[in-house]
């Protein structure tokens, strides 16, 4: 949802701000009231093509700004995450768009920089345009197909051919890879042993990690944990420590309590200070002496910790990489062991992958093939009502050579404004009205 609207020095506009709600929202006026302007700063900020005549006479620059609202901005991070740029932020877009009159253009989303084609993915996110150049978007390539399925509802089974589809090419890519893939050497394979060594000498987790690091520090700083601890025992139980001078006031407020028996509810209260203060005591006491690393477990210690630093350097600072990293080792070291079994059992895989894809593929034929026939029918009436008493509108479905990215088949719009029962183009250019999906 569009939530605002940011403009200055666009065209004959020198500022405006809009702010929308929910809903469908209408821009009327006369003309000249400034309203292609605002589909004007939308298609800037959609991915348009701008040069220095859009700006205001008199001005440095003309700038654009749109705040958009996602409730499921999943898709879209998605989309973000491909182009390297920041996801939204509670489901919230950010797009700036600046053309200055002597200066470089400047692109922003989300506050990153960014260029004029990853504005122009992002737009076919967020923004459709329909006026009186639409039906050119019919001849662009898989432009018919897009329309065909948004009109069977096809959004499911091009999810599920999508996904299939995905995993058959996974699958073949692995094979291709492994088939192009160098044997290692003896040297390399000892060098992949012994890097694996470093791994399996340390526990890969977040909680072991976490300890080891804890550890590491502590040991680092261990004297002066001691010095501190102590310091602090000896000022709650030492000679003239907090201890004894709360044990000397508690047998005063316990004199107090004889006189006053309204005053027990202050004694029992000083009474817990002194029972917490002598568990703080036993806390720090504990403390000043756990730290005693002898000489052996420091060493080990500090051992893991240079094979943990070595290993971020090596394969990055994250947990997540270190451990990628290994498991690609001990794969490389598998497929040296068994690549003919590996390839065998890769081939399988790809046959029952290749076997799901056209499946998917044959159930989204099906609902592009059902849902052309009731197209037609639902054009025919509405062509004749626009005048074409003998025209034909035809949508044919031709079976491509192997699996494409979005199915099987390709889809085609014919159309012979005269004809009656013939293969059937535009009478005027025989490809005007036919693009192959």
């Amino acid at each position: 949802m569009l939530q605002s609207l940011r403009i200055r020095n666009l065209a004959l506009l020198e500022a405006v701000e809009l702010e929308f709600d929910g809903g469908f929202t209408a821009v009327t006026g006369e003309t000249g009231a400034g309203k292609s302007i605002l589909l004007g700063a939308l298609s800037l900020l959609a991915g348009a093509r701008a040069d220095k005549t859009i700006i205001r006479q008199g001005a440095a620059a003309c700038e654009v700004e749109a705040a958009l609202f996602f409730a499921d901005a999943r898709k879209l991070d998605a989309a973000l995450e491909a182009l390297n740029l920041p996801p939204c932020d509670d489901g919230l877009l950010i797009l700036k768009r600046s053309v200055p009159r002597d200066k470089a253009p400047k692109i922003s989303v989300n506050g990153s920089l960014a260029t004029l084609s990853a504005l122009q993915a992002l737009g076919e996110q967020w923004i459709d345009f329909h006026g009186p150049g639409e039906p050119r978007r019919l001849l662009k390539d898989g432009g018919q197909r897009e329309l065909l399925d948004l009109f069977a509802k096809n959004d499911d089974a091009r999810a599920r051919y999508a996904a299939a589809y995905g995993e058959w090419r996974r699958l073949s890519e692995e094979r291709e890879r492994l088939l192009g893939a160098d044997k290692l050497s003896p040297d390399q394979i000892e060098f992949l042993r012994a890097q694996l060594k470093k791994f399996d000498a340390l526990e890969l987790t977040d909680e072991a990690i976490a300890a080891l690091e804890r550890d590491f520090t502590r040991q680092q700083s261990a004297q002066e944990i001691v010095q501190l601890a102590a310091g602090l025992s000896t000022g709650l139980s030492g000679e003239d420590g907090v201890l004894g001078r709360v044990a000397a006031l508690l047998r005063e407020a316990r004199q107090l309590e004889s006189f006053d028996a309204a005053s027990r509810a202050l004694a029992d209260r000083l009474q817990s200070v002194s029972v917490e203060l002598g568990d703080l005591d036993a806390e720090f006491s504990a403390l000043a002496t756990s730290l005693n690393f002898d000489a052996e477990q420091a060493e080990l210690l500090q051992e893991k910790m240079n094979s943990w630093l070595d290993l971020k350097r090596r394969h990055g600072a994250k947990l997540e990489a270190v451990i990628a990293a290994r498991e690609e080792m001990r794969r490389r070291l598998e497929l040296q062991g068994d690549v003919e079994g590996s390839l065998a059992k890769l081939e399988k895989q790809i046959g029952d992958a290749l076997k799901a894809a056209k499946k998917a593929a044959a159930e989204l034929r099906a609902t592009r093939e059902k849902a052309g026939s009731q197209l037609e029918r639902a054009a025919a009436k509405v062509i004749v009502q626009l005048g074409f008493k003998k025209a034909d509108f035809r949508v044919r479905f031709s079976a491509l050579p192997e699996l494409a990215a979005h199915g099987d088949t390709g889809v085609e719009f014919l159309f012979s404004p005269t004809s009656a029962r013939r293969r059937c183009r535009s009478a005027a250019s025989p490809r005007a009205a036919s693009s192959r999906a």
